[in-house]
């Protein structure tokens, strides 16, 4: 069990159509690009790559001095990944404990961050744009850094479904804003 984590789930928009719409050595390259780039910016902000399925990645910080850099490096270095691929980027970050068993996450805090990441398409319903949200507790971890001011409240008046409901009651939702200029 890893205890006081910082959760970051990603999920790229528009994948099945891309898969469909491009041959495997396309997509294979793009999966090697992909992985390499998440890799490059765990090391360089000492997170771990801990789960990946698909266009779905696990990754896991320790501290928040190094979770938000990692955050901002992850947007910037997608833009060109929307430049070249037309492909979004849907990114939720919760802070947790999680569950590890050879290659498998588990846990309630990798819900509640899976949940989280559904609320993008809320924020940005245009798929090919980069979104984050983050729980209460990243924007607790926010307060009295220069983050603060990149974490906004979240439109939650348009959650139907209960269980987001829930985990928005519970948790909090809000938006990081990923370009502040």
């Amino acid at each position: 069990m890893l205890t006081d984590q910082f959760i970051l789930f990603t999920d790229i928009h528009g994948w099945l159509g891309f898969t469909k719409s491009n041959g495997i050595e396309v997509v294979e390259n793009f999966l090697i690009d992909y992985h390499d780039m998440l890799n490059e910016i765990c090391e360089r902000h000492n997170g771990v790559v801990r789960n990946a399925s698909g266009d779905t990645y696990f990754l896991t910080f320790s501290d928040a001095n190094a979770l938000f850099p990692a955050t901002q490096d992850l947007c910037e270095s997608w833009k060109k990944v929307v430049e070249r691929y037309q492909l979004g980027l849907s990114v939720a970050i919760h802070k947790g404990d999680l569950n590890i068993i050879r290659s498998y996450l588990y846990g309630n805090d990798i819900h509640t961050t899976v949940f989280l990441e559904r609320l993008n398409s809320l924020v940005h319903p245009s798929k090919e744009i980069i979104s984050v949200v983050v729980s209460g507790r990243i924007k607790e971890c926010a307060q009295g850094t220069n983050w603060e001011s990149r974490i906004r409240e979240l439109d939650t008046s348009k959650i139907t479904d209960e269980r987001l409901q829930s985990i928005v009651k519970e948790h909090g939702a809000y938006q990081f804003i990923v370009n502040d200029k």
